[in-house]
């Protein structure tokens, strides 16, 4: 019997998602300002741990935070402190396997924090030391499926080994086309074939330096994927922002301006996506709104429906399948609780929550899934326990004795 009641609760738990996929239609943005006293700022970086607890770096407040859903802790510099944030400034956070979480710090280097030790280990540039962090400004971090820790820096790609706390450093060498396309690092993304993408050039200014980087791991060297004004089948621009894989295996890249482009991987082919009156139905990222609007994120939902986020033009959900896109901004989106005009980076955790955050300092927790349960209340009684035969017939206990329905005829008899 016990054997059949798990049987029927994990029916039952299945059945919910798929009712709830149908109600879809209506995304709702939750706000999540803040708890137990604690308010949140503009949220620069977004990760969830090996416990499912959530991580923020919080430009405005100059610290990260910890969430578990029904509080928060911050974690803020004390400079007469060692043991305590590395900066002023947290740019990026990452948590790894082992529930290590990593910070990049703006001007101020890399920190790994210890959650369970509540200890802080500070990684700085050192101009003495050639195997120190190249650069003190850290904008990305990543951990490929090799366990390699990947820092983004101003001054080129960081490969930090633990053990020892040093650094191995790819740089930019005008000399050598095989080397890092430039210095500034800005996203960090690997593919699901194991490959590293490294994009670049995202520093403010008139000149047009960065590009996409394949990553070769057997010879240290990179490819470059740059704008080329006579192939339109290059990147618009080389300030690269955001980097992601679909569910179906197609690289997305999104750079400064009218930037959106996607690759083959199995041919290394850009195809750059811009808006046409002419097909409606093509993904587009919504229209720039100044020269420095550029694409900040690029993801997917549990759907499958791809993310875009802009600087100043909101953000937008396009179905793949449907060919349907929604852009939300506070303008348009009435109704759905966003109401910003921005989207500043994304998180997708597991439950299939997406978490989005903006540059007015707002933080939204995207649902997907309602939370409608069918009450069977239908028969009068009170229900202690069910089960789920398997000749059709379902048992309930309850206040008024046994109960035996028939599911195909839907005979009850007590």
């Amino acid at each position: 019997m016990r054997s059949s009641l798990f049987r029927h609760v994990i029916i039952l738990l299945c059945l919910v998602p798929v009712y709830c996929t149908a109600q879809t239609q209506e995304i709702k943005f939750n706000l999540i300002n803040g708890m137990n006293g604690i308010f949140l700022g503009k949220i620069n970086s977004i990760t969830q741990d090996k416990d499912g607890i959530m991580w923020f770096s919080d430009q405005t407040n100059r610290c990260i935070t910890q969430y578990d859903g029904s509080r928060m802790i911050r974690y803020h510099h004390n400079p007469k402190d060692s043991n305590t944030l590395g900066g002023y400034y947290p740019e990026c956070v990452y948590a790894d396997s082992n529930g290590l979480i990593w910070i990049g710090l703006y001007g101020f280097g890399l920190d790994r924090f210890d959650p369970v030790t509540k200890t802080f280990t500070h990684y700085r540039h050192d101009p003495n030391n050639p195997k120190s962090i190249s650069n003190d400004t850290v904008s990305n971090i990543l951990i490929d499926h090799q366990k390699n820790i990947w820092i983004g820096t101003n001054g080129g790609l960081d490969l930090l080994d633990p053990s020892t706390g040093t650094f191995k450093h790819f740089k930019y060498n005008p000399a050598d086309p095989g080397s890092l396309s430039h210095n500034e690092v800005r996203a960090l993304y690997e593919d699901h074939q194991g490959t590293l993408w490294v994009g670049t050039g995202f520093a403010w200014g008139k000149n047009d330096m960065g590009g996409l980087n394949r990553f070769d791991r057997n010879t240290g060297t990179f490819t470059r994927y740059l704008h080329d004004p006579k192939n339109n089948n290059s990147l618009i621009s080389n300030k690269v922002r955001a980097i992601f894989e679909d569910s179906k295996g197609t690289l997305w890249i999104g750079t400064m301006g009218d930037g959106l482009h996607s690759m083959d991987l199995s041919t290394g082919v850009i195809t750059r996506h811009m808006c046409d009156s002419k097909h409606p139905d093509n993904i587009c990222r919504p229209p720039s709104k100044s020269i420095n609007d550029h694409i900040t994120f690029i993801t997917e939902d549990t759907e499958n429906c791809l993310w875009i986020g802009t600087l100043s033009n909101g953000i937008m959900r396009y179905n793949p399948q449907t060919k349907v896109t929604n852009h939300y901004t506070n303008a348009n989106s009435t109704g759905t609780g966003f109401k910003d005009e921005s989207g500043w980076t994304a998180y997708a955790s597991t439950g299939g929550w997406l978490w989005i955050s903006t540059q007015e300092s707002n933080l939204y927790k995207v649902e997907f899934f309602t939370s409608t349960v069918r009450l069977h209340d239908e028969y009068g009684y009170t229900t202690f326990s069910f089960l789920d035969a398997d000749n059709g017939v379902q048992w309930f206990t309850s206040d008024k004795g046994l109960i035996r329905k028939n599911v195909k005829t839907g005979k009850i008899t007590t």
